[in-house]
């Protein structure tokens, strides 16, 4: 495996490895190549250096309602790490959210929180069905 003695650092402070620029250790930038990849970052671990391409240029994103659905299905159990559901969280938050807004008279800032607040009741809608 390579090591950080096989790159070059430019007065720029980009690193130069194989040939190719990069911004920097563990920094992704674009993919130029004809790669079927989106992205490239120089990975270092410790002295070791390594190129990782991710981000298929062929993959696409699944926004359907079903595949909300199942994941809010899913995500109904997410516990955190002192064990308590995340979806109930959410609701905390929505409650603490409403006791601190109704108490700000700036009439400037009120649609703005008006606004929040619908989203947040979305939300916990969403993860309560």
């Amino acid at each position: 495996m390579a090591t950080t003695k096989d790159v070059k650092r430019l007065p720029s402070g980009k690193i130069e490895y194989r040939g190719e620029t990069y911004p920097g250790f563990n920094k992704p930038k674009r993919n130029t190549g004809s790669d079927k990849h989106k992205q490239v970052v120089l990975a270092k671990k410790g002295d070791e250096i390594k190129v990782v391409k991710f981000g298929h240029k062929d993959y696409g994103h699944n926004y359907s309602a079903e595949a909300r659905k199942n994941y809010l299905e899913r995500s109904a159990g997410i516990r955190d790490g002192s064990g308590n559901l995340t979806k109930e969280e959410i609701e905390s938050f929505h409650k603490e959210f409403v006791e601190k807004a109704t108490k700000i008279n700036n009439p400037h800032i009120q649609p703005e929180l008006h606004r929040i607040n619908g989203y947040l009741q979305g939300l916990y809608k969403k993860f309560k069905n």
